[in-house]
């Protein structure tokens, strides 16, 4: 079996199984392409042209990639059977029917409906799910709703459609530049969690937590802006409140499932300091947390996701896998997304292996991308951008992956070495 996917995604760069050929798809002669050739030694390399002069790759979403370039004919021309997508579309769908080319994401209808927030936070109360309260706004005359307010547009993804105000004038300004309707929920303290899961018709599999990280000060409420992921290793909760935790998930994963929706997902969740959990959104799609959960075995027990993906969605006879808990884990790897502002870029940090010595970063090189698993202190970072590209919003440079923490697990802002990264990778100078 042939399995494509956008190496921008970085799904299954350090994947280990072996039972599947696996096709990298790229831009040609880019940033991410010398990357895939002389940093991380990647086979089976797709690339792609586009088909007009002047097109930024990293902005265009997956139905724009099939328009804007030759993938379609190159992926035909390698036969291709699979793509391992992070959301598919109608437009995605129909064509690979057409083309018999199976789509490795949660079917594209439902996943629609459940990353809408103003459906998941009625399915939330249709189901009894524990969630905090909320509001939906059909009105721009409507009063603050909670003395703190969290505000959402609903088919926003990531943290840039959502607001916070804690007073009347600050909520009223916020309204002033949002269409309705907007969902509201009152704020909950605690720590903002997540997770991943596969479920079938049968089954739920967990993969392990991990909490949701921000900037300190950046006018976006008490938590700031959005910025990775850090895992969380089992042994900082008891173990009532961990089988709590995951009683919880499997519910709630369970009744999603019954809904029709299957394939791999993720479910975000406050845990207040009481050990209680509210539900928050679902992204029923492949997330950032994705490429290390298939990289490092302990985030995901006895689970081998990838396996489970195919077999759900191709119908292959592997061997049936038996869910196993909520997994055990010490891993303190962490995720981060570099942004940048609007710009021109005109140098580069490269893409590749680096590694956190004495408070510095150091490029390395390695002869076997999965060595980097084993590295303490080592880190990887896939920029997505190349000279020249001209950027008129900001823009999701590249994504970083460490073997290291880099948010403190209690508040979820930048600790130490985190700092050192995140300045490291943000410097307009080197852009």
């Amino acid at each position: 079996m042939k399995v494509a996917y956008f190496l921008r995604s970085l799904d299954l760069v350090f994947s280990q199984e072996k039972t599947y050929e696996i096709f990298p798809i790229c831009l040609e002669d880019s940033e991410e392409m010398r990357t895939a050739e002389t940093e991380l030694h990647l086979a089976n390399i797709i690339p792609i042209k586009p088909s007009k002069k002047g097109i930024n790759f990293s902005e265009l979403k997956n139905d724009a990639v099939f328009k804007n370039t030759d993938l379609a004919q190159q992926l035909k021309k390698h036969r291709i059977n699979c793509l391992f997508l992070r959301n598919s579309t109608k437009y995605l769908n129909e064509w690979s029917k057409k083309n018999g080319i199976t789509i490795l994401s949660p079917a594209y209808q439902l996943a629609e409906k459940f990353e809408d927030k103003l459906y998941f936070d009625n399915f939330l109360k249709r189901t009894g799910a524990p969630s905090a309260k909320s509001v939906v706004l059909k009105s721009k005359k409507a009063p603050l709703p909670f003395a703190q307010t969290v505000i959402q547009i609903p088919k926003s993804t990531g943290g840039a459609g959502t607001f916070f105000a804690d007073s009347e004038k600050t909520f009223q300004a916020i309204l002033k530049k949002l269409e309705l309707p907007l969902l509201t929920r009152e704020y909950q303290e605690g720590m903002a969690c997540g997770v991943s899961f596969f479920v079938n018709q049968k089954n739920v599999y967990l993969s392990a937590l991990n909490r949701q990280c921000f900037l300190k000060n950046t006018g976006n409420g008490p938590l700031g802006l959005f910025v990775g992921i850090q895992w969380l290793p089992s042994q900082i909760f008891s173990r009532e409140l961990y089988n709590k935790i995951a009683q919880n998930l499997i519910k709630m994963a369970e009744k999603i499932g019954r809904e029709g929706l299957t394939g791999m997902f993720n479910l975000d969740f406050i845990l207040s300091g009481s050990g209680q959990i509210f539900f928050l959104e679902c992204n029923p799609r492949i997330t950032a947390a994705t490429p290390q959960i298939i990289a490092v075995e302990e985030l995901r027990g006895r689970t081998d996701f990838m396996r489970l993906v195919l077999n759900h969605f191709c119908r292959k006879n592997y061997p049936a896998e038996k869910p196993g808990p909520l997994p055990e884990n010490s891993f303190r790897g962490a995720q981060m997304s570099v942004e940048l502002p609007p710009q021109k870029i005109t140098k580069l940090v490269p893409g590749g292996f680096f590694e956190l010595k004495q408070g510095k970063i150091k490029r390395i090189k390695m002869e076997n991308r999965l060595d980097f698993l084993k590295l303490k202190n080592g880190l990887f970072f896939h920029n997505e951008t190349n000279i020249g590209e001209n950027y008129k919003k900001t823009i999701t440079a590249g994504t970083i992956f460490t073997n290291f923490p880099m948010y403190d697990i209690k508040t979820g802002f930048l600790n130490k070495n985190g700092k050192i990264v995140y300045d490291f990778f943000h410097s307009i100078k080197k852009y």
